[in-house]
């Protein structure tokens, strides 16, 4: 098997999907440049031009526009069409987020959630959690982000934990990256080295230009932005095994 990332579709299908047809969406996300036009035909057709049924996919976060669990049936269908096992974290815009058991109740069959959790892919145990903003971020207010962080801290430990058990090499799976900046260091980074993860595969960090985001080996720990229009729209081959 092979195991593939791209995070941050950003779907929002008002209507059935149909490969080869303009899609029907409540955002188009063309506003944020034009390499967005058609993506989700650009997408559909990457992903199974190079993933097969036995492999799995990492997606880690923002995969939905929409507001509420029933909003996400179209693009639910559209997940459901792509071949491989995907496994999904909670990003930023996923407001249709509700606890844990209602996500993994409307996630179609080859959709996995994981919120503090793990799961063995393939050779590794794959440790998920949404994270947040770190302390190195220049917007990172104590006021506001201490509380959150903290949690999101805790939810990632407790991931790991159960990920160790299984006594497999550990990747670390979250929406938000683990540091602001290449040289910075902060409680996420600690928590990653004290328990020896190998890789972490995060998004959120959107664009080819964007300053600052974490790519390849740093601190003895492989680091992959997969966010899709960084990656034009094709998942990444990550491992095999």
């Amino acid at each position: 098997m092979k195991v593939f990332a791209i995070s941050d579709p950003h779907l929002a299908l008002s209507a059935p999907y149909r490969a080869g047809e303009p899609p029907q969406t409540y955002k188009p996300m063309d506003i944020f440049g034009p390499h967005w036009l058609d993506y989700y035909g650009a997408l559909y057709v990457n992903w199974r031009q190079i993933v097969e049924p036995e492999d799995a996919v990492l997606l880690p976060g923002d995969v939905s526009w929409a507001m509420t669990l029933p909003e996400t049936v179209h693009d639910f269908e559209y997940l459901a069409a792509l071949p491989g096992r995907i496994i999904i974290v909670k990003g930023n815009h996923d407001y249709w987020w509700q606890s844990i058991s209602q996500v993994r109740a409307a996630l179609p069959p080859n959709c996995q959630a994981l919120q503090h959790s793990s799961v063995i892919v393939g050779n590794r145990a794959v440790c998920g959690s949404r994270g947040w903003l770190t302390p190195d971020h220049p917007d990172y207010c104590a006021s506001e982000d201490d509380k959150i962080y903290a949690r999101e801290l805790l939810r990632l430990r407790m991931a790991l934990e159960e990920g160790q058990k299984s006594g497999l090499p550990l990747v670390a799976l979250t929406h938000y990256p683990p540091l602001s900046q290449q040289n910075a260091k902060n409680d996420v980074l600690a928590l990653l080295k004290e328990f020896s993860v190998e890789m972490c595969v995060y998004g959120h960090i959107h664009g080819l230009a964007a300053k600052n985001t974490l790519e390849g080996l740093h601190h003895g720990i492989e680091f992959v932005n997969a966010s899709c229009d960084r990656l034009n729209f094709m998942p990444r081959l990550l491992w095999e095994g």
